[in-house]
């Protein structure tokens, strides 16, 4: 496995910011407004989520089993357990502490998609594959291990899942170009792949936004 290492960007090292998830859910009540009750992601939000229930609707049957890594609070999570059966996976104790007093009755677990020791905890929850895994917002977090990432989240996949990122893309990337530079970059890692198929790739650039949404569906072949 490719180890990739972060070049010096002129930002706080990278590692620092990615160990720290657990301090910053204890310290801000809603960490990047997630809520989308208030601050500029709120209009972010309201497209991006929709978008991204839309089209798993398409592709997806209902009582499907599905995993969102990332979940954070568990907007997400809980709005596609309308139509789905989900579970929500964060690193973060608090983030899962503070979603189950958020969004009571959501199925959610705590593990770290970079660990490598990651599928053998998916294996002690004993539940079934999955037929479709969202990277969820986090794939910023993920770029310095993006290998193992990867072959962890299709791990989780039954046959022929699907593989979903769901990400708001920067308008100037600061850090990773090296690994996958901005939403282009991110479609290219999909395509080479050579356990995935990408179906679907579409960002709305317009600049309404306070970012570039970007989504990605592929499905897992081997």
């Amino acid at each position: 496995m490719t180890q990739h290492v972060f070049r010096d960007s002129g930002e706080p090292p990278y590692m620092e910011f990615v160990g720290d998830f657990e301090a910053k859910y204890r310290a801000e009540e809603d960490p990047w407004e997630q809520s989308g009750a208030t601050g500029q992601r709120s209009e972010y939000y309201e497209f991006s989520r929709p978008k991204l229930y839309a089209r798993l609707h398409n592709r997806i049957p209902k009582g499907a089993r599905g995993c969102e890594i990332g979940c954070g609070l568990g907007h997400v999570t809980k709005m596609l357990a309308r139509r789905y059966d989900m579970v929500g996976v964060d690193v973060s104790e608090t983030a899962l502490k503070k979603a189950e007093h958020f969004n009571p009755g959501l199925n959610l677990r705590r593990a770290d998609i970079t660990s490598e020791n990651f599928l053998d905890v998916f294996e002690s929850w004993d539940i079934p594959r999955f037929h479709f895994l969202i990277l969820g917002q986090c794939w910023w977090y993920l770029l310095h291990k993006l290998d193992l990432v990867l072959d962890n989240a299709l791990g989780l996949l039954m046959s022929d899942g699907y593989l979903v990122l769901s990400q708001a893309f920067l308008k100037e990337q600061n850090y990773g170009r090296e690994i996958a530079d901005g939403f282009e970059g991110a479609v290219n890692i999909f395509i080479k792949h050579p356990r995935m198929r990408l179906l679907e790739a579409s960002q709305e650039d317009s600049g309404e936004l306070c970012y570039y949404d970007g989504l990605i569906i592929a499905r897992k072949v081997a």
